[in-house]
């Protein structure tokens, strides 16, 4: 989907279908003279333009204040020594919001850890703060719990404050990388790179902006590790939080009609028979437990490709003007293991996970074939009910593509016969140093350092090709997924839900007014779901 394109359609058909749904709500009420929860009206109340929510966690004096001042230049935000944050504080800052909160788990009031806490859980993105050495295990603890329990893991960035000097530290990067990966749980643990982590001083940032000495404050600019920082902050906020804040008001929707509509079947008991109710009763839970497969498909597969993008950046890592051949293939082979595995475990989890909801509906098809007749009831056969086939076939380039990408990274980085003529060239020089000094004197330092220099170039050049396989490599996986697998899933499971509300006795009910409504809320769902599909 082209966000700057089509935001403004997305937007006027959500109002469109709010809309909609209010009116087939207050048509229940009428005609079935009842006054529905408040909960499934306050579910409407969802405003697609609002800005993305990024909320600031952390210990109390990490410095979460000066960092929000840092980006909106506000001048009004108080910093220092202590707690000073003491409610949730919103700021606009490059068309989004970012909130302050008090310090996580000060043990000094109760309100600030309930004031933040509800913050996170209405957060559409979190920013955890910390500074270099504080993740203790009562901090690692919270870090955790947000991550893993709540669910929040893909939602997150680490952000370090108070650095001496931008970029990170290769020990306190280290440190972080053994912190993270202790076990939590049964959690599979997320590497330190997934969390995106930035390296800053929002202090020497705020100090600058008072320098009169422009040498200084150009200084004091590049320790700070800004322009870094923003720019990964910019890009998480595009590649997370617009496409949530649209789909989580959608699937409210979607919850509200699957509400209407149980409630006015429910309400139809003495025009309907109870085996029709106790099979749409069926029908539902089939519906809600596709809801579950898709959402924890769609989480194990930003599981899969932030771990292969992982993959490509310790690849790359590995990758300097001095590796060897042998090395390279050393080192090639073990990201080829890696990947592998992660794809066939992701396989193997789609695998069960379709064929346990495959035996499920062909249960209940086989269920409402023996106990109602209708003469437009959907068939029961495998072809009606197995969903899982076409995924299973869509899922077999999980198996193959694994191989060919190392391989044409191998390739790549030893196809190009420079860097073993750089080698030779370096032990000719080498073998000669005395005649070179002699007849070229300090020229030969400047020769020598330009070919040091181009030398760097050089594998800092291969090691963004690494990277770029790898990421292309993830993208081509999350298309696999969703083309292969997601959604052939809603076409074998929406559709034939929506079918089976609507068939199921339908026909058979007494009431003109209750199969109208009926017919309208499946309508409705269904353009919920095409809304939904836009997203991707």
């Amino acid at each position: 989907m082209d966000m700057k394109w089509n935001i403004v359609a997305f937007n006027k058909k959500y109002e469109e279908l709010k809309n909609q749904v209010s009116q087939a709500m207050e048509t229940v009420e009428n005609s079935l003279e009842i006054t529905l929860d408040s909960s499934i009206l306050q579910n409407l109340h969802v405003d697609t333009t609002q800005k993305v929510n990024i909320v600031f966690v952390g210990q109390y004096s990490a410095g979460k204040s000066s960092i929000i001042k840092m980006l909106t230049h506000d001048a009004d935000i108080q910093i220092g020594a202590g707690i000073t944050t003491q409610s949730y504080t919103p700021y606009e800052w490059q068309n989004l919001e970012i909130v302050d909160t008090p310090g996580i788990q000060t043990g000094l009031r109760e309100d600030h850890d309930a004031i933040t806490d509800q913050a996170i859980r209405k957060a559409d993105l979190l920013v955890f703060v910390t500074t270099p050495g504080s993740m203790n295990p009562t901090l690692l603890h919270y870090f955790n719990k947000l991550a893993y329990d709540m669910g929040k893991a893909d939602q997150m960035i680490l952000v370090v404050n108070k650095m001496n000097s931008a970029g990170k530290s290769d020990v306190l990067y280290q440190d972080l990388q053994e912190i993270l990966a202790q076990p939590y749980g049964t959690y599979p643990m997320k590497p330190l790179e997934s969390f995106r982590p930035s390296f800053i001083s929002a202090r020497l940032y705020l100090d600058a902006q008072e320098e009169d000495d422009k040498e200084f404050y150009d200084e004091m600019y590049q320790k700070s590790g800004y322009e870094q920082f923003v720019k990964t902050l910019d890009d998480f906020a595009r590649d997370k939080g617009l496409l949530g804040k649209l789909r989580t008001p959608v699937r409210q929707l979607e919850d509200v009609l699957d509400q209407l509509y149980q409630i006015v079947v429910s309400a139809d008991q003495g025009q309907s028979e109870n085996v029709e109710q106790e099979l749409l009763q069926k029908v539902f839970t089939i519906e809600a437990d596709y809801k579950k497969l898709n959402r924890f498909l769609e989480d194990e597969l930003s599981a899969a490709t932030t771990l292969i993008h992982q993959i490509g950046n310790d690849l790359a890592n590995d990758y300097t003007a001095e590796t060897t051949a042998s090395d390279w293939e050393t080192h090639v082979k073990k990201a080829g293991d890696k990947e592998k595995k992660i794809k066939e475990a992701l396989n193997t989890s789609i695998q069960e996970s379709c064929q346990n909801l495959n035996r499920e509906i062909k249960e209940i098809l086989q269920h409402i074939s023996k106990n109602i007749v209708a003469d437009h009831l959907p068939s029961t056969g495998t072809e009606s009910a197995d969903v899982a086939r076409a995924t299973l076939e869509g899922m077999q380039l999980l198996k193959h593509n694994s191989d060919s990408v190392l391989k044409g990274i191998g390739e790549f980085v030893y196809s190009n016969k420079t860097f073993f003529k750089g080698r030779a060239v370096q032990r000719f020089v080498t073998a000669n140093s005395t005649k070179f000094n002699v007849a070229l004197g300090a020229l030969t330092q400047v020769v020598g350092k330009i070919y040091a220099e181009h030398q760097l170039q050089e594998a800092k050049e291969k090691r963004q090709a690494i990277r770029k396989a790898y990421q292309d490599e993830a993208e081509t996986l999350s298309k696999a997924v969703h083309e292969g697998v997601l959604k052939p899933l809603k076409n074998g499971v929406n559709d034939k839900v929506s079918e089976l509300k609507k068939k199921i006795s339908l026909n058979q009910l007494k009431d003109k007014e209750t199969k109208r409504m009926t017919e309208n809320i499946a309508s409705l769902t269904d353009e919920c779901q095409k809304l939904m599909d836009s997203l991707d």
